[in-house]
């Protein structure tokens, strides 16, 4: 998925969330806000991955930015599935 988005820090210090990440050519709604440039960093690498985010605040600044087509076509990253243990 080939989508242009950019990564802003507000300057106000009375923001909650300063890290704007928003979609280059999109509507005016298409931005989020976050905490940490990490987790914008993180957000913007699960769009071009092609995944859906593993955890409530990105799945909201993800299907913010995406349409919701884009957002139902990605994929979901199985779980990891630990067999019960063996005693021996």
């Amino acid at each position: 998925m080939r989508i242009d988005l950019s990564i802003l820090k507000l300057d106000n210090k009375h923001f909650h969330r300063p890290w704007l990440i928003k979609r280059e050519g999109g509507e005016y709604r298409q931005h989020a806000h976050l905490k940490t440039q990490e987790d914008a960093e993180r957000v913007r690498e699960l769009i071009l991955q092609g995944r859906k985010a593993p955890c409530r605040d990105y799945r909201i600044a993800m299907q913010r930015i995406l349409t919701t087509e884009e957002y139902e076509q990605l994929d979901v990253k199985p779980r990891f599935h630990r067999p019960q243990r063996v005693y021996r």
